[in-house]
């Protein structure tokens, strides 16, 4: 499941290293991060478990090209290969794009490498990971081995005929960025609508077994490479870490502001401002005007009270000059 963030324009795409204990996941993982710059990778992480370091998984934040104006970048995780990690394996699948299955090329772990390819599929499937739909990379690790078998028989026995592949040794650093390149690739093309779903081929019953085909190779003992040692790498919580990249980014985006444009008709002159319209006329206030004009409100007192006075002896006169009519009439 890519994740978007359109605030720093970003797809976010998880790769998982895939394959049987002690194929080369780790060590993929650890040399593509030696031969990248600092500048194009972030830190890597690891989970360890009890029993050896070499069984954890690592997170590789790489930055990549673009798609649709966004910018790319991937994470790349590896699994644990043991039987009894199968959870944490299952879980570190969860919300994958894209898996590299690192086969290991030696004769006695055939049957290993086809128990983790089906293992592979199960998982994939019970995250709600369509198995012919997301894009996977094959690389046939440990090639330097005497006991290696040939890339076409693996890949008729473990039944990775329609994949694409390379070869490599990934303890040298040989094939490594190639692969990484190789799934980016595939991994785009889904990207960008143009990837095509794994068409399964059913597998011929004429198709002769190992020991009917296959020309005798060396006995040798099983080849345990080492893990490269790192440093720099800081241990975390598997479940945090995965509950963290499933968690959506929420991210709100302004609606576009829409501008409505007025016709002449709603084009109106502003009204010419007069300096009459510019004064402000305040009325005082009792207390104001007996404080402000205590003189000018006992003078108009006064003038009041003569102006009563008159017109109560006016209208004494009109009611002497209305008796007075009657009685002429």
């Amino acid at each position: 499941m890519v994740l978007i963030n359109h605030t720093s324009k970003e797809m976010i795409a998880k790769i998982v290293y895939y394959g049987p204990a002690r194929s080369g996941k780790t060590t993929n993982l650890i040399k593509i991060y030696e031969f990248l710059p600092s500048g194009k990778k972030g830190k890597m992480l690891s989970l360890s478990t009890k029993e050896d370091r070499t069984l954890f998984f690592d997170l590789l934040p790489v930055e990549g090209g673009k798609v649709k104006n966004f910018n790319l970048r991937f994470q790349l995780y590896t699994v644990p290969g043991q039987v009894y990690y199968n959870e944490t394996r299952k879980l570190v699948l969860k919300g994958a794009d894209a898996v590299v299955f690192v086969v290991d090329s030696q004769k006695p772990m055939l049957e290993e490498n086809k128990e983790s390819f089906k293992d592979l599929f199960t998982n994939l499937s019970k995250n709600e990971i369509d198995p012919l739909e997301i894009p996977i990379f094959i690389q046939y690790n440990k090639r330097d081995c005497p006991s290696a078998l040939p890339v076409e028989f693996l890949k008729r026995e473990i039944g990775l005929s329609q994949y694409s592949y390379g070869e490599a040794v990934a303890i040298k650093g040989e094939g490594v960025m190639e692969t990484y390149k190789e799934i980016v690739k595939l991994l785009i093309r889904k990207l960008k609508g143009e990837g095509e779903p794994i068409k399964i081929k059913e597998k011929k019953e004429e198709e002769k077994r190992l020991e009917d085909t296959h020309p005798k190779i060396e006995e040798a003992p099983i080849k345990i490479e080492e893990v490269p040692s790192y440093d720099k790498v800081e241990e975390v919580n598997l479940e945090k870490l995965i509950d963290e990249r499933q968690r959506p980014t929420v991210v709100f985006i302004p609606p576009e502001e829409k501008i409505e444009e007025l016709s002449p008709d709603y084009i109106v002159e502003e009204p010419e401002v007069t300096v009459e319209d510019t004064v402000i006329q305040i009325t005082p206030s009792k207390e104001e005007e007996e404080e402000v004009f205590p003189q000018e409100k006992k003078q108009f007192s006064e003038f009041k009270e003569d102006l009563e006075n008159i017109l109560d002896e006016l209208e004494k006169i009109k009611n002497l000059i209305e008796k007075l009519i009657k009685k002429i009439s």
